[in-house]
């Protein structure tokens, strides 16, 4: 049948123009055939609608559609109106509709749809057949239908047609956020979104050619086919392989072609076919060695080609001298080849490409109005296979991109050309498996035409900060493609152009086309540099099509925002740049600014605003920090006394920010501070900065931060530099926290024979009642190149239990380190600089509650000629302030070596105790070869008993004098309650006010009560008199003592109350929790409901008025209401004063309740001990435990489990 002719179509306009000149003929094809009543009729009977009289389809102008059309190089604004005159179009067609009398039953929206589906398959059947029979087929193909039936009318064939067409053709793109290819159902769906749609390609090419309406002879045999998955031919599996079920899974999602010579009565059509070819497609996923798509092929030597029209040709040629198989990609190798020649030939190519235009002329691919746009002169698609390298490439030959700045606005126009100025150039991208991906053309850092290089960076001049976020800087990931152009256009210069292809994985996924524009211009002083900022265009398909804005599909086209503006400003007196930044995957912006005023000051900003919480809640998180800072070495901000100067000074503010103790103190050894406090070039170095600092201060709903950062300098020239963060947290918690970094140069900067640089943090929780500091040497040096390292940390309690402990460079061997102190390293120098010969010498210091600690220890090792020396020398001293105690132990020794054999070794240790008696004990040990002999040494040095014991203490008379103490008494408010009014205090008259509901305390620090045991000392003095005491009774005045009380806890050192030997102290607490006195009374109403008496609030009114010469009367007294003595009590002076507010807001929750540890003794075999508590201090189950029967103390809780097991 001979084909309709199209509507005409000009080379020269644009693809939108061409898709407008499409819609007018449509809407000129809708007049002619709604014009007449046969045809009318006709289409109402498709659609199963009775109708008496045809309706007037109204005449339209299109005027806007056929400007845009006519116009050489239209505008976006003429784009608009295309837009306006396609929503004519439909309401044209849809006042059809409304003039129709449907009946009642009838849908008025349903039958627009179906009559719209109608006229479009109508229309593309008259004009393109070819296309409409594709529609057909892939929706027969992809959507299984009946052409009768519930699906059977020709207007839901074609959307449904349209829609399996679209579908199909970007059926791979699934792919992009689809599913990973690592077993065989991976495999199955990569298989199902690829090589089933080109089966279904080579399905339609082999197809009969009069059911598809090509010019072709019918073929008995067959000079295409095409299998997608079928069972293997008996004896072409082994039965290993038979056996197992992955052949056959393989089986079932390859594709397999075979394609042979056409007839000579078909030759020098659109398709040529010489010789014959067989090959197979199949994926590999990663259990079988992948990910890689594997290739079959065998046949002949076959040339294919394929001239559909004037504007495409298609060419694929092979040349092989026997079937062999490849692999590409996978696990170990990229390529992989099989032949069962041991030298074979094998070239594989293919080529697409699109029609050469005349000398001058090009392809318009994205106008911008006027004669501004992007131009392509032709494209080529084209791949090559051989037996060491697989590759594909795409190029754009002769491409040209104008720019003329009097199109565009006032603002745009400024940063471009003021006349017409264009740039010419080729490219293309490629990858391959032995080149990885490269690039071509004549831009900039890539290779020369059509020949590969590697691929280049951004181009130099004006480049972005490689800011942290995601590499294309497009939504998502998909397939992106970065072009570097680095040519300038007048004022602007084309830094990168980048492309992406994605598909997004909302809950209505639709395929994506992104395009970006990286460039910088110049605007007076500042220079700015706009990073990836262009359009998208997604397309998905919704089920309800009254939900698709394009009735077949969803259109969306979007503006990409930039992902970040980079600004330099080079002004007389203002100097410096800096850029903003956009990470959209992150929900966060951020900025980065350092400027230099006059060369005297530098002003340096970092700001971080996240639109998201870290566990996807909504909500927002800020935080700016901002430094001023001498820019003159040796200046100042402020001159200080004895030679310091005050060289900057800073602020941070963070809202919805915390501090993480933890990321400080894991970063002090990779230099996160210096990121943090002062920072250098923080724009150079913004991916750093930017990073420590959201580490530093992440996030945390209702935290805020208040900061204060100073830097210190002494010497000129600068010797010595102290930075310092003083940083508030409130809120969800109370907190100061101080970071700090010291810097000393000794003797000076250009001769710095010592280098010292410290990074502390310290973290002083007021909720907790802790302080916790932690210090690190970093990268320090003696002598330029012996480093110098070591660590310290401080960990106190001001709170219940009290504990304390400081230490620089680590613990005593012997000393059991406190609950949560942390492994430091020693104080160490390195008097080598390479491991033989090896020198290093290390010492610490450290004091707790009740030991003062201290050693060194030096380490040599040498080796030559086989033969090696090792050295050792060191001591560790324990001192014991109370019930005054040393222990210094030393050790030291050498040894020579043959390889691994002894032949010298001589080692002394030993330790030194006293004060009184002073002994010494040692052994020395000396090995020469096989034979060895020991030599033991303990006597006592300075004989003598220790110091006499003072005069015995009378613990009760202490304990009665400190209750006796008013000091000791206070008063204590209900919890959540303040005062109203406050009150005077007397102390000469010695008495406490009590608030109606509060309670009296007592508490002494004398001696701890209710034990479980006596007393064995009082401080270092023997006790007179009773060992064990209690409160037992509280009496108020002349009472019967029965007052409600509770007992209240303080810590207690036990060593000052207990018998301890060296080694139970040091695995004892230093403090201990244990009962200092009582909370006497209850916080309770106490009244019953009879003993409440009336009281009416009745105001009495009186009138002075001295010039009246009588009185007037005074009113009734006014008598106030209940309700509005609640209002007055909110809202009245008293309401509102703060301490009100104050109680209305009620005080914020502990951060964290800690419950005392409490502790029992327990046999070997883990019993309870005999006469113990179960729930008591350390010192008290210690004194009850029969450690020489394997006696332990356990916490109570382990107690409980091993009683009751479950």
């Amino acid at each position: 049948m001979a084909e309709p002719t199209p509507p005409p179509q000009d080379d020269k306009k644009s693809a939108l123009q061409k898709v407008a000149g499409v819609l007018i003929d449509f809407a000129d094809w809708l007049g002619a055939k709604l014009g007449e009543d046969r045809a009318f009729k006709a289409l109402c009977d498709d659609l199963g609608l009775d109708v008496k009289t045809t309706p007037e389809f109204p005449k339209l102008t299109l005027s806007s559609l056929k400007d845009y059309v006519s116009q050489p190089s239209p505008g976006l604004q003429a784009w608009f109106g295309v837009i306006a005159d396609v929503t004519k179009l439909v309401e044209g067609i849809r006042s059809l509709v409304d003039a129709i009398d449907l009946g009642a039953e009838a849908t008025a929206e349903e039958v627009f749809q179906n009559l719209l589906d109608l006229l479009a398959s109508n229309y593309v059947r008259d004009r393109w057949y070819h296309l409409y029979v594709w529609m057909e087929l892939v929706r027969f193909s992809t959507e299984p239908m009946t052409l009768y039936g519930p699906q059977g009318t020709a207007g839901q064939r074609f959307y449904g047609s349209l829609k399996a067409l679209l579908k199909f053709a970007l059926s791979p793109l699934t792919l992009l956020a689809g599913p990973p290819m690592k077993t065989e159902a991976d495999a199955r769906k990569w298989s199902d979104a690829t090589l089933l749609p080109l089966a279904e390609v080579f399905a339609f090419i082999g197809h009969s050619e009069r059911e598809i309406g090509l010019d072709t002879e019918p073929l008995d045999d067959g000079h295409f086919k095409m299998f997608y998955g079928f069972d293997q031919p008996e004896g072409a599996l082994s039965p290993q392989q038979l056996e197992s079920p992955v052949a056959d899974a393989v089986s079932q999602r390859m594709l397999s072609v075979q394609v042979r010579a056409l007839p000579q009565s078909f030759q020098g059509k659109a398709i040529t076919v010489e010789g014959a070819l067989r090959f197979s497609l199949a994926w590999v996923p990663e259990d079988h060695g992948g990910k890689g798509l594997f290739i079959s092929v065998g046949g002949s030597q076959f040339r294919f080609g394929i001239r559909p029209g004037q504007d495409w040709a298609g060419d694929v040629s092979a040349t092989f001298d026997a079937p062999f198989a490849v692999q590409m990609g996978g696990r170990d190798k990229a390529l992989r080849f099989a032949s069962p020649n041991a030298d074979p030939h094998l070239n594989v190519g293919f080529a697409l490409s699109s029609k050469p235009m005349p000398a001058g002329e090009r392809r318009r691919v994205l106008g911008l109005g006027g004669d501004n746009g992007f131009d392509v002169g032709r494209f080529v698609l084209s791949g090559q296979l051989t037996q060491d390298d697989a590759r594909v490439q795409l190029t754009f030959h002769d491409c040209r991109l104008a720019l003329d700045g009097s199109s565009f606005d006032n603002f745009i126009g400024s940063m471009l050309p003021t006349k017409q100025t264009s740039l010419e150039f080729s490219f293309g991208v490629g990858a391959s498996s032995r080149d990885g991906f490269f690039t071509t053309g004549d831009l900039p850092g890539v290779g020369a035409q059509g020949t590969p290089a590697p691929r280049a960076g951004p181009p130099a001049g004006n480049d972005f900060p490689n800011v942290p976020v995601v590499a294309t800087g497009l939504q998502g990931k998909g397939i992106p493609l970065e072009i570097p152009i680095g040519k300038s256009l007048g004022p602007v210069r084309l830094l990168k152009l980048l492309l992406n292809l994605d598909r997004d994985s909302g809950a209505a996924p639709k395929a994506l086309v992104q395009a970006a524009l990286s460039f910088s211009t110049q605007i007076g002083p500042v220079t700015a540099t706009v990073d990836r900022v262009g359009m998208k265009l997604g397309l998905d398909f919704p089920a309800d099509r009254a939900l698709a804005n394009l009735h077949v599909a969803n259109l969306d086209v979007g503006f990409i925002a930039p992902r970040g503006i980079g600004l330099m400003v080079d002004a007389k007196s203002v100097k410096g740049g800096g850029f903003l930044f956009h990470d959209e995957a992150r929900h966060q912006y951020a900025g980065v600014m350092e400027l230099s005023l006059s060369g005297v000051v530098a002003l340096k900003a970092v700001g971080l605003l996240a639109t998201r919480l870290p566990d996807g809640s909504k909500g927002y998180s800020l935080l700016i920090l901002v430094t001023a800072q001498s820019a003159q070495p040796g200046g100042s901000l402020l001159q200080l006394p004895l030679g310091w100067r005050l060289t900057g000074l800073g602020g941070l503010i963070g809202i919805h920010r915390t501090v993480d103790e933890d990321a400080v103190r894991a970063g002090l050894a990779n230099h996160t501070l210096a990121s943090v406090l002062f920072p250098k070039d923080p724009v150079a170095n913004a991916p750093t900065v930017l990073a420590a600092i959201d580490r530093v201060f992440p996030a945390r709903r209702g935290s805020y931060l208040f900061g204060l950062m100073v830097q210190l300098q002494w010497g000129v020239p600068t010797i010595v530099e102290v930075n310092l963060g003083l940083i508030l947290e409130l809120g969800g918690r109370h907190r100061f926290v101080v970071l700090g970094r010291i810097t000393a140069v000794l003797p000076r900067l250009d001769n710095d024979l010592l280098r010292l640089n410290l990074d502390a943090v310290g973290i002083f929780d007021f909720d907790q009642g802790t302080a916790a500091i932690d210090a690190l040497l970093v990268d320090s040096r003696l002598l330029r190149r012996f480093p110098l390292t070591g660590s310290g940390a401080l960990r106190a309690r001001w709170s219940s239990p009290r504990s304390f402990a400081l230490a620089v460079g680590g613990l005593h061997h012997g000393f059991n380190p406190p609950a949560g102190f942390p492994a430091l390293q020693r104080l160490a120098v390195s008097l080598t600089t390479g491991d033989n010969p090896k020198l290093n010498c290390d010492a610490y210091f450290a004091i707790t509650a009740n030991t003062v600690q201290f050693g060194a220890h030096a380490h040599l090792y040498a080796a030559a000629a086989g033969f090696s020396v090792t050295g050792d020398i060191g001591f560790d001293v324990l001192i014991q302030p109370l019930t005054f105690h040393f222990l210094a132990e030393f050790y030291a020794g050498m040894q020579l070596k043959r390889g691994n054999t002894n032949l010298f070794k001589v080692k002394v240790e030993g330790a030194l105790e006293g004060p009184l008696p002073l002994s010494v004990r040692a052994k020395c040990s000396f090995e020469i070869l096989w034979w060895d002999v020991t030599i033991r040494v303990n006597f006592t040095l300075v004989g003598g008993q220790r110091p006499p014991l003072p005069a015995a203490v009378d613990a009760l008379a202490q304990l009665r004098a400190a209750l006796g103490d008013s000091r000791s008494w206070a008063t204590e408010l209900p919890p959540g309650q303040t005062r109203i009014v406050a009150l005077r205090e007397a102390p000469a008259d010695g008495m406490l006010r009590v608030h109606p509901l509060g309670t009296l305390t007592v508490r002494q620090s004398v001696v701890p009560l209710n034990l479980s045991r006596d007393i064995d000392k009082f401080n270092d003095s023997p006790v007179a008199g009773a060992r064990r005491f209690a409160l037992t009774r509280v009496a108020v005045g002349t009472g019967p003592g029965s007052e409600a009380a509770l007992p209240l806890q303080d810590d207690f050192a036990p060593a000052q109350f207990f018998q301890m030997s060296d080694d139970d102290k040091l695995a004892s607490p230093s403090f201990e929790p244990m009962q200092a006195g009582l909370r006497i009374g209850a916080s309770d109403f106490a009244f019953a409901l009879n003993q409440g008496v009336a009281s009416p609030l009745d105001i009495e009114t009186r009138i002075v008025d001295r010039q009246a010469a009588t009185p007037p009367a005074p009113p009734p007294r006014y008598v106030l209401s209940l309700d509005r003595l609640q209002l007055h009590a909110l809202q009245g002076a008293a309401g509102r004063s703060p301490l009100r507010q104050d109680e209305r807001r009620g005080r914020p929750a502990a951060f964290a309740a800690l419950a005392s540890a409490r502790f029992a003794a327990v046999s070997e075999d883990l019993a309870p001990a005999a006469g113990g508590s179960r729930a008591t201090s350390f010192a008290e189950a210690l004194a009850n435990t029969n450690r020489r029967r394997g006696g332990q103390v356990v916490n109570s809780f382990e107690l409980a489990a091993t009683v009751n097991p479950t």
